[in-house]
């Protein structure tokens, strides 16, 4: 399943694949929003255990 979320000068894809047990997400923020922060918090609300994260200055 791939979905993705269009806010203003942001957005949000998310990309799964069930039968790995994987999500793969790009954050992008124009504003004053860190993207880390979101990424942080979306990792606490699925009780994330294994995760990379890398980080792509546009």
């Amino acid at each position: 399943m791939t979905c993705t979320v269009t806010l203003g000068e942001s957005h949000l894809s998310c990309h799964t694949w069930p039968e790995k047990g994987c999500v793969a997400m790009d954050i992008f923020t124009c504003g004053s929003k860190n993207p880390r922060s979101v990424a942080w918090w979306l990792l606490n609300y699925f009780d994330s255990e294994d995760y990379n994260m890398n980080q792509l200055n546009r």
